[in-house]
């Protein structure tokens, strides 16, 4: 799924927020292009976020690095959907695996 930064700014500026990586970019852009999808009418929309793998980094390092963008990216998504009525109609699940 390639990024939806030809977004407007507003949208962008809201799903990017501390982001300072490129790869953190990108899934935000996955998240954006989620929503985007999902007003469409995609019944099923998937995103995957690598850099979890930890084993052979300092962990809680690469933790901190993860973790607040992606919360943040799904805490703009739900409120999106939310706003646009769409809430009932999704179901957001995250899961994790190694």
């Amino acid at each position: 799924m390639r990024s939806g930064w030809k977004a407007g700014g507003k949208d962008k500026d809201r799903y990017l927020g501390n982001a300072k990586f490129n790869r953190q970019k990108n899934t935000l852009g996955q998240i954006l292009t989620a929503r985007r999808l999902v007003e469409c009418g995609a019944r099923c929309v998937t995103l995957n976020m690598g850099g979890w793998d930890t084993l052979t980094r300092k962990n809680f390092e690469q933790i901190k690095n993860n973790l607040p963008p992606l919360g943040h990216g799904i805490a703009t998504l739900v409120e999106d959907l939310h706003d646009r009525g769409l809430g009932d109609d999704v179901t957001r699940s995250s899961c994790g695996a190694s």
